[in-house]
């Protein structure tokens, strides 16, 4: 299939699960940096629907990888969107150290903010170090999906499925995945994201079957993991590898949100507001998860726990799309100051100078 150079029509359902997957990230930063999973008593009403709010929420990263892979294909690698995303880490990174430096001089120290000037260098942020190493391979990823048959792409999907979801739950890590906090994980959500863009695979099913296809999954996990607890504690161990970012359960539902929201009619002002939010939302990640930050979880966090278990489940929910809707309008102020400051110009002319720089050395040598 001949790779289209043309510009398609904007997928505004996709730019939504792209602020839906970042609001399911923010509830899982609530739930485990707010230490709320852990002080919840086992088995009880707030327990199980706490677990079940995590769950749901969990397939969000995934979301977020397969995005990158179905916008992804059929554009031209830009080196320019790496030094643009290097730009935005490092703005919010250094300014956010400096601000809680001024406020909390004791609890910032030297170290801190030397790290926070090289967040590449000091892991800052994993889904970040991860991108930034995959990135160098997308135009690898793209000629290969291009050039595959559909046999041959099908094939290599399946196996990156077997050998990268379904294996490890039966032995962890065994191929370094690291539960998917890793830039192979990442290159495989790429390319089943690059996968269901080029044969249009989610066209081919019913609309209606992926909000169930979604809620079964959320709910299979849930179940086992509960039943496995309750009844099998000696399995309780691999029943909990289901609840990982590479398991095959989450992938699933993934890719299920995925296909509901690519076919999701978005009109009108819900058109307006995701072109106006949909830019913010990795910017939503770099603020709520940042070092300085996410410290003070637990103390803000923990204390959901002392309400009734409907009552600590709606907080989290609400806690969730307030700091999304903050850090999103935070982020949209960055956008603007960047593009008063001519950064986006900046990051699109370092490459063309450093690639004809390149070209001198190679025409002097030869």
């Amino acid at each position: 299939m001949k790779q289209e150079s043309q510009k398609t029509e904007r997928n505004y359902g996709i730019d939504l699960l792209r602020m839906v997957s970042m609001v399911m990230v923010v509830l899982l930063h609530i739930l485990g940096g707010g230490q709320l999973l852990e002080t919840a008593e086992p088995h009880s009403a707030r327990y199980a629907l706490l677990w079940l709010l995590e769950i749901a929420a969990y397939c969000g990263v995934n979301c977020y990888g397969l995005i990158s892979g179905y916008v992804g294909y059929g554009h031209k690698w830009n080196p320019a969107n790496l030094i643009k995303l290097w730009l935005q880490v490092f703005f919010y990174t250094s300014s956010l150290c400096l601000l809680f430096k001024f406020i909390t001089p004791r609890a910032i120290g030297l170290r801190t903010v030397i790290k926070a000037f090289i967040p590449l260098y000091s892991s800052a942020y994993w889904y970040f170090s991860a991108y930034f190493c995959m990135f160098f391979f997308l135009p690898f990823f793209n000629a290969a999906m291009e050039r595959f048959s559909k046999r041959t792409a099908t094939a290599l999907v399946a196996a990156l499925v077997v050998f990268l979801s379904v294996y490890p739950v039966v032995y962890p890590d065994i191929w370094i995945v690291s539960g998917g906090y890793s830039a192979v994980w990442l290159s495989a959500l790429y390319l089943i994201g690059a996968y269901v863009k080029k044969y249009e695979v989610l066209r081919c099913i019913k609309k209606w079957v992926f909000l169930p296809v979604y809620s079964l999954g959320v709910l299979f996990v849930w179940g086992i993991r509960f039943a496995s607890a309750l009844f099998l504690p000696a399995f309780s161990e691999k029943a909990n590898r289901l609840l990982s970012y590479t398991s095959p359960a989450i992938l699933l539902c993934a890719v299920a949100l995925l296909g509901l929201f690519s076919v999701l009619p978005v009109k009108g002002n819900w058109q307006k507001a995701v072109r106006f939010f949909a830019p913010a939302s990795f910017g939503v990640y770099l603020i709520h998860w940042n070092k300085c930050l996410r410290g003070y979880y637990p103390a803000v966090f923990s204390r959901f726990a002392e309400y009734p278990a409907v009552l600590t489940v709606l907080l989290v929910i609400a806690s969730a799309l307030a700091i999304w809707l903050a850090a999103s309008c935070i982020d949209v102020l960055r956008i603007k100051l960047f593009a008063l400051l001519r950064l986006d110009r900046f990051a699109a002319f370092l490459p063309r100078k450093l690639t004809a720089f390149f070209q001198k050395i190679k025409q002097y040598h030869s």
